[in-house]
């Protein structure tokens, strides 16, 4: 009868055991799960944060070239508001280029940071016509003015940029 009770209690421990260890390895399971999970969503998050951060410099990028190209073609539009055939295509390049970084932010957002993009690119192409046609418009509207709407826009773009990115915007970025 000794034999059979140690059996038994050993059965028994034996089952304690097994169920202890499956408990274990079940939570071992979903906690490496659950890990998985976390690291997932964490690549998913810089992943897309790199994508913004790209985008949005080819934005800065754009509206430099496109500032660039306001400076080398002041005045030489004529009356009929159009620029000689031999510059249309720097202006033209600029305006592509601006047009494909404003795209790039509207695939990765977000909706605040589009709407200060699709300002900055308005106000960045309308100061390479205010430059360049500056002698022939009679709107009363100088190129100065345009060129402050411009900062004023691309301040507006970089704050919402460094919100978007998680920076701090308790210092907002300085225009020039």
């Amino acid at each position: 009868m000794n034999e059979w009770l140690t059996a038994v209690i050993g059965l028994a421990g034996a089952a304690v055991g097994a169920g202890a260890a499956a408990w274990g390895a079940r939570l071992s399971t979903r906690a490496s799960l659950d890990m998985f999970v976390v690291n997932v969503q964490r690549e998913d998050e810089r992943w897309m944060r790199e994508q913004r951060q790209a985008a949005y410099h080819a934005m800065i990028q754009a509206d430099m070239g496109l500032m660039n190209t306001a400076l080398k073609l002041e005045g030489k539009g004529n009356e009929n508001r159009r620029l000689p055939p031999e510059l249309e295509p720097m202006q033209q390049a600029a305006a592509r280029e601006a047009y494909a970084a404003l795209s790039l932010i509207e695939l990765c957002g977000p909706q605040s940071v589009l709407e200060a993009a699709r300002k900055l690119h308005k106000w960045g192409n309308a100061l390479v016509g205010a430059r360049a046609f500056v002698h022939c418009d009679n709107s009363g509207i100088q190129p100065g003015d345009v060129y402050a709407w411009q900062q004023e826009a691309l301040l507006e773009f970089r704050n919402a940029a460094r919100a978007a990115l998680g920076y701090s915007v308790d210092a907002p970025a300085q225009s020039e």
